[in-house]
């Protein structure tokens, strides 16, 4: 499925995790930018609706 990415939801957790990989925010948004392959992530989908990218 190809889509067009239109937002991002980060809570302060997702913060936290960039900062201790070394990337930030932006950098992490820019990799979607135009359309991008998305597919269903079923294996972390079990209390929210996650895909992979």
């Amino acid at each position: 499925m190809i889509q067009e990415v239109s937002g991002f939801d980060w809570d302060n957790g997702n913060h936290q995790k960039c900062q201790n990989h070394g990337v930030s925010i932006e950098e992490i948004e820019s990799l979607f930018s135009g359309n991008v392959q998305i597919s269903p992530d079923i294996k972390h989908s079990e209390a929210e609706e996650r895909f992979l990218g």
